[in-house]
Parts: structure tokens; sequence; C-alpha cells
């Protein structure tokens, strides 16, 4: 554990002293921690259903930020391509938001000189299901190292949102992905993420640490 310890505080501080020196003003917000399951199932020979549970806790504090609960069906287009759906329904305090999203994702199977790209249309609702935002996310991720039952990955993901009929960008994740297979159906997932949300006079740094079991079967 010691290993992965070291190579989350050497992501950590990498993704730091560069946004450090891309966004100067910067103002950190209380950290987070994350934690979730995902259970995937094959129902056909090129589909996929998702169900996913997660929490989110206030790092400093320990408390319980939201709760989220999340149904995904994906289908290979090709061995390159493939589309989904999702539906989210997240819950903080008193709040209930809920989303859904349309997603497509250009791999070409694991190549670390090219990364997998994925776009995704979101459309959020908030209390009395009202129409919130519309979201369009990039994501870029590459796989970095492959070793037996080990695989380590980051990504750049950009938020761009709807505002007046314009699309501005206004929030981005940087991060840094460890697995770890037990088996061909279970794996372990630790990760970083380097979140900043831009303000007008500055950016808004959340610093998240998560851990994310995977059953496949």
């Amino acid at each position: 554990m010691r290993i992965h310890h070291l190579y989350y505080a050497n992501w950590k501080l990498i993704i730091y002293t560069i946004s450090s020196f891309l966004f100067p003003s910067i103002d950190i917000e209380d950290d987070q921690v994350w934690a979730s399951i995902e259970i995937n199932k094959d129902i056909a020979k090129s589909i996929n259903i998702e169900l996913a549970q997660q929490v989110r806790y206030k790092g400093d504090e320990g408390l319980l930020d939201k709760t989220i609960s999340e149904l995904s069906l994906s289908s290979d287009i090709n061995s390159e391509v493939k589309i989904s759906v999702d539906y989210r329904y997240a819950k903080k305090d008193e709040n209930v938001e809920t989303r859904y999203g349309l997603n497509l994702k250009y791999d070409l199977n694991g190549s670390i000189f090219i990364p997998s790209y994925k776009i995704k249309f979101q459309q959020e609702y908030g209390n009395n299901n009202e129409p919130d935002l519309f979201l369009i996310r990039n994501k870029l991720t590459f796989d970095l190292l492959e070793y037996k039952s080990f695989k380590s990955s980051i990504y750049y993901e950009s938020y761009h949102r709807n505002e007046e009929d314009v699309l501005r960008y206004y929030k981005y994740r940087l991060s840094s992905e460890l697995e770890y297979s037990f088996s061909s159906t279970q794996a372990i997932e630790l990760f970083y993420i380097y979140k900043g949300v831009f303000k007008k006079t500055h950016i808004e740094v959340t610093n998240i640490t998560g851990i994310k079991f995977e059953y496949s079967f």
C-alpha cells in the first residue's frame, strides 16, 4: 500500500504544480473523499448494463455530502466506438438532483500514444424536476501502464455549460487512477481528482481522493 500512497502523492503534486503555473489565482476548497461500487452485467453480445452507488464525504469534516445512484446502458457500435445512455439520481441534504446523459466513446484499445475520447451530452434537473443545466463534457484518457493485475491511467475532462445559448467552458478535472484486478470479475480502483471551477476572479479547486469496487458477471 505504500507504493500506492507514493503513486498518488506524486501525481497530486505534479497536477497541482502544473495547474499553479497555468492558473496562478487558486482558491482551495474543502477536500472530498468518494467511495463507490459498480456492478456490470452483459445482457447481450454487445450490450452491457451497469448499476453504481456512490457516497461523497467532506474530507476535513468527515460529513456526508451527497449520495448518488446511477444506471447506464451501453452498446458497442464496432470494436472502437461505444454508445451509452445513463440516468443519475443524487441527494444532498433535502435537495434532489437528477440527470440524463448520452455518451459516445472512441477507443483504440489501449494505445499509450493515442488517448480514448469520450463526449457526453448531459441534461440536469433540480428540485421539482425542473430543467437546470445542459452540459457538454469532453474527456481524454491516456493508458499509462499495464503490468500483471495492475493498470494505471490519467485523464483530462472539460465541462461546457449552456448560458444564454452559448457554451461556456467553466470546469475541468485532472485525474490519475490505479486499478488492481483480483480476477476477471472483480477489481478495485484508487483515484485522485483535481477539480477546478472558474470563477470571476479565481479558480475554485477541490482535491478528491477515492476508492471504487467493480464487479462484473
